[in-house]
């Protein structure tokens, strides 16, 4: 993973694993499960190749604004 655009990427997370060796994919579906949302910013997307039915189900598109406005609303954000 190079940056957290590719993370929401159907396999990009396949084989690879946290310090103490928990995939991450499996920390991905727990953050699914807890209700984490993922939003993907269209431009960044774009500008690196990867297509909407290249990303998991739960993966959000939007543009710049409504990434500025969620993380503005919301009481935790993390970003990549």
């Amino acid at each position: 993973i190079q940056d957290g655009v590719q993370m929401p990427v159907q396999g990009a997370l396949d084989g690879q694993s946290v310090p103490g060796g928990v995939p991450l994919s499996i920390r991905l579906g727990d953050a699914i499960h807890h209700g984490v949302k993922f939003l993907v910013c269209c431009s960044a997307m774009l500008n690196r190749g990867i297509r909407q039915e290249d990303l998991i189900s739960q993966a959000e598109l939007v543009e710049a604004p409504a990434l500025i406005d969620n993380a503005w609303a919301s009481d935790v954000t993390l970003s990549f």
